[in-house]
């Protein structure tokens, strides 16, 4: 995937590390934005297990635009 034409910046505000709980696995949350020379930014979460299957998902638009669904176990096998 590539920014839009018009991206200005792309900034990562945090990438964390989360512990193993319960039935869910380790992951890392990576969050931050895509500013444009419009007037948008773009926000993005990204959630990358530990260990990762190289396999993507990508919850957005028709319905889920602007929201991020909680995590659950299922989410990432």
């Amino acid at each position: 995937l590539s920014p839009p034409d018009d991206a200005t910046n792309v900034i990562i505000d945090s990438a964390t590390t989360v512990l193993p709980t319960g039935l869910l696995p380790g992951y890392c949350n990576v969050k931050g934005r895509l500013d444009t020379n419009s007037t948008s930014v773009i926000n993005f979460d990204v959630i990358l297990p530990s260990p990762w299957n190289n396999k993507f998902y990508m919850a957005g638009n028709a319905g889920f635009a602007g929201s991020i669904p909680a995590l659950s176990p299922f989410d990432l096998e």
